[in-house]
């Protein structure tokens, strides 16, 4: 997919990421109180950009600014399943038979009406991870509001208004 929106450098916490969605996501992290690493490794093809340290263990995370909310809403509602119109993130997908990996979109799936993980995470665990996918899904849960800290994320973030020093906000 080709996207019209430009990448934009951002650092934040001391890291360069690629861009402000990545940065944004970091934000977010730090607010649920959740640690990070950023472009941890390469797996021979795919680099997830993040790599989250969770209570059942690591779970790498690709970022895409795909409106993947709108997308499973949509599923939800439907009774015949539409085909995963994402390619995108074609690079991460057979990595889920030896890890936990989780799709990040333009925004937190809990930020929905529904309540979900922050992003699409698959049904089928990988082989001998030794966790039930409710486990998986409780640990990609934020135990704080997550509308509210992503908003604060994207303040962090990006220079706004009411920081007169246009300079970005300290993490």
């Amino acid at each position: 997919m080709q996207y019209n929106i430009k990448a934009i450098p951002t650092t934040y916490a001391g890291v360069n990421f690629r861009s402000r969605l990545e940065a944004r996501w970091a934000a977010f992290f730090d607010l649920c109180g959740w640690k990070w690493d950023y472009e941890p490794f390469d797996l021979e093809g795919w680099a997830p950009d993040f790599r989250l340290r969770t209570k059942v263990g690591p779970v790498l995370c690709e970022v895409k600014p795909a409106d993947l909310s709108t997308f499973i809403l949509r599923q939800l509602e439907l009774e015949v399943l539409e085909p995963w119109p994402f390619h995108e993130y074609r690079k991460a997908l057979p990595y889920r038979r030896s890890n936990l990996v989780c799709l990040l979109g333009d925004t937190p799936l809990t930020v929905s009406e529904r309540f979900f993980p922050i992003g699409f995470i698959d049904g089928r665990m990988p082989i001998g991870c030794g966790i039930t996918f409710e486990e998986y899904d409780e640990a990609l849960s934020p135990s704080v509001d997550a509308a509210l800290a992503w908003r604060e994320a994207g303040n962090v973030v990006q220079w706004t208004p009411d920081n007169n020093n246009l300079c970005r906000r300290a993490a």
